[in-house]
């Protein structure tokens, strides 16, 4: 912000140097009567460093302010701002840089000085004002015999090419000498958008296009019917007031006289011009700000809002692709039609929104892809390990569809509905066949002993919950990012915690368990009391209901029994499925 403000100030002083060069050279031609002007010198050195509009600027303000001492210099304003446009091009594109683009230059402006300047200065006094340029033409004109109007020009084109051919090369020793380094970048100041990042660079004139030249035409005609409807006011008002004045005078010229010399003939046509002025110049300046307010409006306004909005909204739908495919079909629908760099702008946002609607159903279907792919790898891991245990049937499969049914009960009932969500299940359910992924490093003789277990042996299967959770840590670690698997870790490492806390393997209590974990409690407990197993016979589904019902509050969270509870009758059917009624 500081560097901003100072550049700023920067860009200040180089306009009003460029002022007061301007100002002096005028200034000292007057006095001088010297028919050499080089007040512009100070508008093409502010147009090289700054750009166009700080040179306009210094154009208007440097003839105002020598208005001053020489009235006739406000009107030849228009001339320093043609000047500055020719040279913001040559800077602009670099042309100024050869030999030839020099001489072109210098050619330009001393046309333009001779002809603009040679037929203002005609049209305001009939003739050269300057006495040097009068007596040449007229030397000229009797030497050659030649119209005395094309002799002024010839005179006034010879006299231009001397004051342009002094003017810029002092322009060009001040660009030589001034540090160009500091002072190129104040052309930066007008870009709204990093210049360098651009693929054409700083070289602004390739990005002018329709839109530019429409708004440029808008406001040229805008201009032009002010200046021609103020001079037909003014010539109306004038000569209305001049007749209704005089028709009601008896010695017109005394009546004249003596109210100009009293002031009085002044102030009552100000007062009468100003007041019609606006009354009838208002009308007209509705209808020019209708106009510009209309062409902004449908223009520009209604298409950028249209195309933010749209664009905005965009990827809110990016999980359902016929939400997205809709979206595209109503960015097409708007059907922007200006003909210029907006529609442009419009037809690249089209094909983008068509491109990422395409490119994220494919990464959709390759995430599909994906997710098959790692639930098979995590059924063939879990069957691995199921396998080794001797009389399991199917529990991986029957945990999964139990784990699922306590989900969408805990949904149902608007339990812990800041944690379940949408992925949330997905996740646990992905990874609820993984809970019992330890019991790869628990022997045989223990894993499918018979018999009831000793001390020791519990002591070795109760290490299938850490060896777990080790397995998982370091697959999550590989995979990285945000990874399902860490519900798997949950599930793996703490699913013997109790509700209680007299679990195992960190005695955990309450909340503080997982919630994967306590879900998946109450899931394992009910398939190993439903099922057979290699020591024992499979306990009655009612039977196994009321220890689930029993321990609520104790072993399991009061809220995952009560739910799979309620749920029994799908309990039932995941159990028929696999044949274990």
């Amino acid at each position: 912000m500081k560097k901003l403000k100072n550049d700023k100030l920067l860009l200040a002083g180089v306009m009003l140097v460029g002022v007061m060069v301007n100002v002096s050279f005028a200034y000292l031609s007057y006095i001088t009567d010297f028919f050499l002007y080089l007040d512009i010198i100070g508008t093409v050195i502010t147009a090289y460093f700054a750009g166009s509009l700080p040179a306009l600027i210094v154009a208007v303000a440097s003839s105002v302010i020598s208005s001053s001492f020489d009235k006739k210099d406000v009107y030849f304003t228009f001339i320093s701002m043609i000047i500055v446009f020719v040279c913001d091009y040559y800077f602009t594109t670099g042309k100024y840089k050869t030999k030839r683009g020099k001489l072109d230059l210098l050619i330009i402006l001393s046309f333009i000085g001779a002809g603009f300047g040679g037929a203002t200065e005609l049209i305001l006094n009939g003739k050269p004002q300057t006495g040097i340029y009068f007596e040449a033409s007229d030397y000229l004109r009797k030497f050659s015999g030649q119209n005395f109007y094309i002799c002024f020009f010839v005179v006034s084109l010879i006299f231009s090419i001397v004051d342009k051919t002094i003017a810029l090369v002092l322009v060009y020793i001040a660009i030589a000498v001034l540090p160009s380094s500091s002072l190129v970048k104040l052309r930066d100041l007008a870009w709204k958008q990093n210049p360098k990042a651009l693929p054409g660079g700083k070289d602004d004139s390739i990005y002018g296009g329709r839109l530019q030249t429409r708004m440029t035409v808008l406001l040229t005609l805008a201009a032009v019917m002010i200046t021609v409807i103020m001079a037909i006011i003014s010539i109306s008002i004038y000569n209305e007031y001049m007749v209704r004045y005089l028709s009601g005078n008896g010695n017109v010229a005394a009546n004249i006289a003596a109210s100009m010399r009293s002031g009085k003939f002044l102030s009552d046509f100000a007062r009468e011009y100003m007041i019609k002025v606006m009354l009838i110049f208002s009308s007209y300046l509705i209808l020019i700000l209708t106009i510009g307010m209309w062409f902004s409006k449908y223009y520009l306004v209604f298409p950028i809002n249209s195309m933010a909005a749209y664009a905005s909204e965009f990827t809110e739908g990016k999980d359902n692709q016929i939400i997205l495919e809709e979206k595209v079909k109503k960015i097409k629908e708007l059907d922007v039609d200006t003909d210029d760099e907006l529609e442009n702008l419009y037809n690249a946002l089209c094909k983008m929104a068509e491109d990422s609607a395409k490119l994220m159903d494919d990464m959709r279907h390759q995430a599909k892809s994906i997710d098959q792919m790692q639930t098979g790898l995590i059924v063939t891991m879990a069957d691995l390990v199921e396998n080794r245990d001797s009389d399991t049937g199917y529990h991986i499969q029957k945990t999964a569809d139990y784990v699922r049914i306590i989900l969408n009960g805990l949904v149902k009932k608007g339990y812990y509905k800041n944690k379940i969500t949408p992925k949330y299940i997905s996740d646990v359910v992905m990874s609820a066949p993984l809970h019992d992924i330890g019991k790869i490093s628990v022997p045989d003789a223990v894993l499918n002993k018979p018999g009831k277990l000793t001390d020791e042996e519990f002591e070795i299967i109760k290490t299938h919950t850490t060896v777990g959770k080790e397995i998982m840590e370091k697959v999550i670690k590989t995979v990285q990012g945000d990874s399902y698997l860490k519900e798997a870790r949950n599930m793996a490492a703490y699913h013997h915690e109790k509700w209680d806390g007299s679990g195992y393997p960190e005695g955990l209590k309450g909340e503080v368990i997982p919630l994967s974990a306590r879900i998946m409690a109450v899931a394992d407990v009910f398939d190993a009391l439903a099922s057979r197993r290699v020591y024992k016979d499979a306990m009655p589904f009612d039977k196994a209901m009321d220890i689930i019902r029993q321990d609520a509050g104790k072993h399991f969270d009061p809220k995952c029994a009560e739910v799979f509870i309620e749920a029994s009758e799908e309990v039932k059917m995941v159990m028929k499925r696999y044949q274990e009624i």
